[in-house]
């Protein structure tokens, strides 16, 4: 099986291409992925701008999807079913995915797959690494989120707990705009703790 995935839950415009394998061990094999990143864009302002963030979607989705199609050496003829972000993130940058991803299924025949933003997370261990022994405690850090998960079979994630007020990718943001460091954050702030003591 041959699966588009497209993700635009924040400020980057994101498609892959994956197919299954025959290792029970290591289940999917990853052929292309494209990412449109939108930081040089948000910049200027320390942070993402929704309305910024969709609007860029619109016009980088069609060309990162026909990409990550050329790169994985397919075309929609190929691709058995589109796997698309339905949340949590942006509703405007969500949109786009979710739109794009509807109209491109009916326009093809091709069923649609809605996937959990933080699933998709955790499901990314699997795809870099093989399939991880379970039951599993994660920590999901990751934009506006900053969450602790249980995963005790394959598909199921129990939250655990998570940041009430702020989260770690926004904390970084803020710090280092305190220090005038730039956006994003956290590869600034990285950068420098590596020679700190």
């Amino acid at each position: 099986m041959t699966i588009l995935g497209i993700e635009t839950s924040c400020d980057e415009t994101a498609a892959a291409v994956v197919d299954t394998t025959v290792d029970p061990a290591r289940p999917w094999r990853l052929r292309s992925s494209v990412i449109a990143s939108q930081v040089e864009i948000h910049r200027e302002w320390g942070g993402v701008v929704p309305e910024i963030a969709s609007r860029q979607h619109v016009r980088d989705i069609c060309g990162v999807v026909q990409r990550a199609l050329g790169d994985a050496g397919t075309d929609w003829s190929g691709i058995d079913a589109i796997a698309v972000t339905q949340g949590p993130g942006l509703v405007g940058s969500l949109l786009v995915g979710v739109a794009f991803a509807k109209a491109a299924a009916v326009a093809r025949g091709t069923p649609v797959v809605a996937v959990h933003h933080l699933a998709g997370h955790i499901e990314s261990l699997v795809l870099e690494h093989g399939e991880i022994p379970l039951p599993a405690a994660v920590l999901v850090v990751s934009g506006g989120h900053t969450s602790l998960y249980l995963v005790p079979e394959p598909g199921e994630y129990r939250l655990i707990g998570r940041t009430r007020d702020d989260v770690a990718g926004e904390a970084y943001d803020k710090v280092a705009r305190l220090l005038g460091l730039g956006y994003p954050g956290g590869p600034a702030i990285d950068r420098l703790a590596r020679g700190g003591r």
